[in-house]
């Protein structure tokens, strides 16, 4: 499996467009790849000369000259290119004896043009030097905004063991996805939520960090789960107010309640896809769902929450549908529960990160595509 593809998915994992600041680390993590990417227009142009040094027919070399800056700039900076520049001009003159480049009798009057063309060379690599450099800086704004807003879940909670992870598409043009989590320490338990908002622009992050900072306010004063969740729609409700139909936004979530000492764990979902029990073997709970948070609706909430027992050894996994609904080239969808039974059936240990792992494993050995925002937490009950 390639490099990148196991970083996909890991603990706490958040899509990175940047790695320590550097565009070149984006096209590859080793030194030896740059090193090779920045040296094949050299290697190319001196493929070119060498077919021209054999045949003048088939390449014209006073072309190659030209054009040398041009396609060095593509990947090398201002200061490379220009000395580029300088050796294809100085090499067009000095060429006027040396008939392999096929220069005609009137050479000199090509030479303003080559140094014009070796000059908007230089020019172009610096611009784009430029714009790449603001675009990073754009894309780390909007990596460190989606951080600050769902910062990484605790890896303990009591006695719990957590595994996280937050992903947007790969290749997506979406900088800041809109599935969210959050884990809390409370005296009526361990409490979280794991959602998905609606969109993937500048109102996304304004309702996900709404969503989340109402979360971390009420989660450790609100007597019930139901309070708590009705809470979370009102915030959504007050959003929506005011914008027509076709701008209105909603929330999926599941919020749940971990109490060790009754050894439980409650769930109220509203139109999120539901859990999964691992216990003897992976299992999807059956759970009555409200509509999403935002949607109006009159219902009791009380009444659409279940409990469940939860004993140690026991793992919970929370996910999103950017999990299930990603796809094969057969355009199967990834059968989740399947490999969480396969990890049972070859009895490794009850480990989250592992558990995780694995799932990744599963999901790139059989050409699954992330096509929307996955986020997946995995609880142990240690």
């Amino acid at each position: 499996m390639a490099g990148h593809e196991h970083e996909q998915l890991r603990q706490g994992s958040v899509r990175r467009y940047v790695d320590e600041g550097r565009f070149w680390s984006y096209v590859a993590r080793d030194r030896t790849t740059v090193l090779w990417f920045r040296l094949l227009p050299f290697v190319v142009i001196g493929a070119l000369m060498l077919v021209n040094y054999l045949d003048d027919e088939l390449v014209r070399g006073r072309y190659v000259l030209v054009v040398a800056p041009v396609m060095i700039a593509l990947v090398n900076g201002p200061i490379i290119t220009l000395i580029a520049g300088m050796v294809s001009v100085a090499a067009y003159i000095s060429g006027r004896s040396v008939s392999a480049y096929g220069l005609e009798a009137d050479w000199w009057i090509d030479i303003p043009s080559v140094l014009i063309i070796a000059l908007l060379a230089v020019f172009f690599a610096w611009a784009r030097g430029r714009l790449i450099d603001r675009l990073l800086g754009i894309t780390m704004v909007a990596e460190t905004t989606q951080q600050a807003i769902v910062p990484e879940a605790p890896r303990h909670v009591g006695p719990y063991e957590i595994a996280s992870v937050l992903r947007t598409p790969q290749g997506s043009t979406n900088l800041v996805g809109g599935d969210f989590f959050d884990v809390e320490a409370s005296a009526h338990g361990m409490r979280l939520i794991l959602g998905d908002v609606q969109g993937h622009d500048l109102q996304t992050i304004q309702i996900t960090n709404t969503i989340m900072g109402a979360f971390k306010e009420r989660a450790g004063d609100d007597i019930s789960l139901s309070l708590l969740t009705e809470r979370l729609h009102r915030r959504m409700v007050a959003i929506n107010s005011g914008l027509s139909e076709w701008h209105q936004r909603f929330a999926t979530a599941l919020v749940a309640e971990f109490r060790p000492w009754d050894t439980s764990v409650t769930f109220l979902t509203c139109g999120h896809p539901p859990p999964v029990l691992i216990r003897d073997e992976a299992r999807l709970l059956s759970l009555p769902a409200l509509p999403p948070l935002g949607v109006e609706h009159q219902q009791n909430f009380e009444s659409y929450v279940r409990q469940t027992p939860f004993h140690p050894g026991d793992m919970i996994h929370l996910y999103s549908d950017g999990m299930v609904e990603a796809r094969n080239s057969a355009g199967d969808e990834f059968p989740m529960v399947k490999y969480m039974n396969e990890y049972l059936r070859r009895d490794y240990p009850r480990d989250p990160e592992l558990f995780i792992d694995f799932i990744r494993q599963a999901f790139f050995r059989n050409n699954f595509v992330i096509t929307d925002d996955l986020s997946s937490l995995t609880i142990l009950y240690n």
